[in-house]
């Protein structure tokens, strides 16, 4: 019997704080990702699950997660 592995990545429906541009992101991305309307860093890589970019003057994230998308629709 093979023991499939259990997926611990998922997808999130994130939006920017700068500009309200929803989009959709991997979660366990390996490259920092940016807001596609106006260039705002969303999520920063960490080797694992990526997490939200800070802005460094205000020390609150540039984004938020709508939603966590489920990987069977």
């Amino acid at each position: 019997m093979v023991k499939s592995r259990k997926v611990r990545s998922r997808f999130l429906y994130v939006q920017c704080n700068h500009c309200n541009n929803k989009q959709v992101v991997f979660g366990c991305t390996k490259t920092k990702v940016n807001c596609l309307a106006c260039n705002t860093p969303l999520l920063v890589p960490t080797g694992g699950k990526a997490l939200l970019a800070k802005n460094p003057a205000t020390k609150l994230p540039n984004a938020h997660i709508l939603e966590i998308l489920d990987r069977n629709l």
